[in-house]
């Protein structure tokens, strides 16, 4: 098994999984031994890309140096022509244990083609401090976010305190694409609708709404 990771966290996680699936083979004798190889700081460039790039260039050579790889689903449509359909070998009572949040990002084109190791959710933190100071309460539409901060950036601004309304996180990588694509979902019809198309009347408003943000809350130095 492959995996990437620049941070110990996950570095951590990737050992405790090894070391607990071996544990598990040898007490059921599957004579099976994991063998984890980690694409790190150390040893490979700091980019994504670069992961990839190696992993595609296998599976598209058919190459079987492993058997299974962690990746992000942002390449899950790129891969998913070179993956099996877990449903092939997983029951399915236990890929029912995966439906929801899940499901939509392991299954593509109706196939199931990965199982999350962990699910992350962005969120997004107010000042409690703030928001207490001027007798604001917290934000539950980014029309009421917009509104709220903008009269907290005024009164900061009458101390000399030049601070930032609003960082949506937006750095120099993927990690912006992600931010993106995070704010176009919370622009869904309902909590069940998937994510509005790319290049749909939604998606339009949606980023036509986080421009406004930018330039009424926040600097070029942000995004």
């Amino acid at each position: 098994m492959a995996g990437q990771s620049y941070l110990e966290s996950f570095e951590n996680l990737y050992a405790l999984i090894t070391k607990e699936f071996n544990k598990y083979s040898k007490k059921e004798n599957l004579d099976i031994k994991l063998k984890f190889t980690l694409f790190s700081i150390e040893n490979s460039t700091r980019d994504w890309d670069s992961f990839d790039s190696a992993m595609y260039l296998l599976l598209q050579q058919k190459k079987q140096k492993y058997d299974m790889i962690i990746y992000d689903p942002l390449f899950t449509r790129r891969y998913s022509p070179h993956l099996v359909n877990l449903k092939d070998y997983i029951s399915e009572d236990h890929l029912n244990m995966y439906l929801g949040d899940s499901e939509k990002i392991g299954v593509y084109n109706n196939k199931w083609v990965g199982l999350p190791l962990l699910l992350k959710y962005t969120v997004l933190y107010s000042n409690i401090n703030l928001l207490k100071k001027y007798d604001e309460k917290i934000p539950k539409t980014w029309d009421q976010m917009l509104k709220t901060a903008k009269h907290i950036l005024h009164e900061e601004y009458k101390f000399g305190n030049n601070i930032v309304g609003y960082n949506g996180y937006f750095p120099k990588g993927e990690s912006t694409m992600c931010s993106a694509y995070s704010f176009l979902y919370s622009f869904r019809d309902s909590k069940e609708s998937p994510i509005p198309d790319i290049n749909s009347k939604t998606a339009e408003e949606a980023f036509n709404k986080l421009f406004e943000l930018k330039t009424e809350l926040s600097n070029g130095m942000l995004y």
